[in-house]
């Protein structure tokens, strides 16, 4: 359902942002504007960060004990966070997740008797089961790994890792009695234990058992803190994710994420049986694996969306592209002979002060094979040439044929 409502919300505009708005003053912060101002000057070459938008999460997901009893039973956990980037690759994460999960076991066990949960059931076998609930707060330090593309333009997806520390509370309960309050008869699985699997094992002991989970496990005890009443403990947090971009404010994340916890009772149990001697306590630790899917909003006015969106190689490549603020030199072409024609185009190399036409060629406005530079008659008429080395025509020169003095 929440797929389904996300997928209705997409509107598909997928432009980015241009380098536009680098030169917009509002979307600078006010300690970043002698930054903006020397870049818009020229005297810096680069421009002011920009305000980007806050994330706003909502997920939900199964969580599992990677514990001793196994048997996870998928239950409906959710979460939510609020995370801000810190550049174009990293971001911090403020994160508060709700778990639930439940297990049984397949295996029947005789170290329950040095669990204190399930005393009364001296001389009986019992099936391990267990119902925790954790409630954790942790801050997570995410890294986008694919937001810088060098020959593309931005992509719609995210690939992300996150590691993180926190506080989580935990509290852990086993069924043990049924409705009326008496102990559970596991001896009709007992008979079949070798004839069945595992799968199978666990469907008959769901059968037997009510919801109840009535007991109190077995927990640390004085050994860690409370809070409310339930224990708590540290916790390490890693993972890793895929954002899908449905458009400039929403997005959908598909998120493995891995706790690591310093007890070994989130299950309730840390006894196991021994082949050759009595039963023995493990010395594992209990981790936490939730398997989520989320909705992320962007929050903020005169922000540009979340820096991890954005390819940071897209500004630098539209300004090369198409310049706004970066100066270029000023084109000056060769022209050996000074006549104002650059060498590209000019037929000869004509000596300083002579007049040329527009192909740099020394000019000879009368056509008798002398240039004006040292033509003594400039305009020789047609039927007085050919001329002489000087540019004198054979007849005599009318007066407007005469250099101008």
């Amino acid at each position: 359902m929440l797929l389904l409502a996300s997928l209705l919300c997409i509107t598909h505009t997928n432009a980015q942002r241009n380098g536009s708005v680098y030169y917009d003053s509002t979307y600078v912060r006010s300690r970043n504007q002698p930054q903006y101002r020397s870049f818009l000057a020229g005297t810096s070459h680069y421009p002011a960060p920009l305000r980007s938008q806050w994330e706003l999460g909502v997920k939900t997901g199964s969580m599992m004990v990677m514990g001793d009893v196994g048997g996870e039973l998928v239950k409906p956990s959710f979460g939510m966070h609020l995370r801000k980037a810190l550049n174009y690759t990293y971001s911090v994460r403020l994160s508060y997740t709700y778990g639930q999960t439940e297990g049984i076991g397949a295996d029947m066990k005789n170290s329950y008797q040095l669990n204190p949960a399930w005393d009364g059931y001296n001389g009986k076998h019992v099936f391990y089961n267990y119902q925790t609930t954790t409630n954790d707060l942790a801050l997570e330090g995410i890294a986008v790994l694919d937001n810088v593309k060098f020959h593309r333009s931005n992509r719609n997806l995210r690939l992300y890792v996150l590691a993180g520390v926190g506080l989580t509370t935990y509290q852990t309960r086993v069924n043990k009695l049924d409705a009326a309050g008496r102990l559970y008869n596991f001896r009709p699985v007992l008979n079949t234990i070798g004839k069945k699997s595992k799968h199978q094992i666990r469907e008959e002991v769901r059968a037997i058992l009510d919801d109840s989970y009535e007991t109190a496990a077995e927990n640390d005890g004085n050994t860690k803190p409370k809070v409310f009443g339930v224990t708590a403990m540290p916790l390490a947090h890693f993972g890793v994710g895929l954002a899908f971009k449905l458009n400039n404010r929403l997005n959908l994340a598909l998120e493995e994420r891995f706790t690591l916890t310093s007890s070994d009772l989130l299950d309730g149990n840390q006894w196991e049986d021994s082949e050759v001697g009595p039963p023995f306590k493990t010395r594992s630790r209990d981790a936490l694996n939730f398997l989520s899917l989320g909705l992320n909003v962007n929050l903020g006015r005169k922000a540009t969306e979340p820096l991890w969106w954005i390819n940071p190689l897209q500004y630098p490549y539209s300004e090369l592209r198409n310049p706004q603020q970066m100066r270029l030199p000023r084109v000056v072409l060769p022209d050996a002979d000074g006549d104002g024609i650059t060498d590209q185009f000019d037929l000869e190399q004509t000596p300083a002060g002579v007049p040329v036409d527009q192909r740099g060629v020394s000019r000879d406005s009368d056509g008798d094979g002398v240039p004006d530079a040292i033509d003594k008659e400039p305009m020789t008429p047609t039927q007085c040439q050919p001329v002489n080395k000087d540019g004198v025509g054979k007849c005599p020169c009318p007066e407007d044929c005469l250099p101008r003095k």
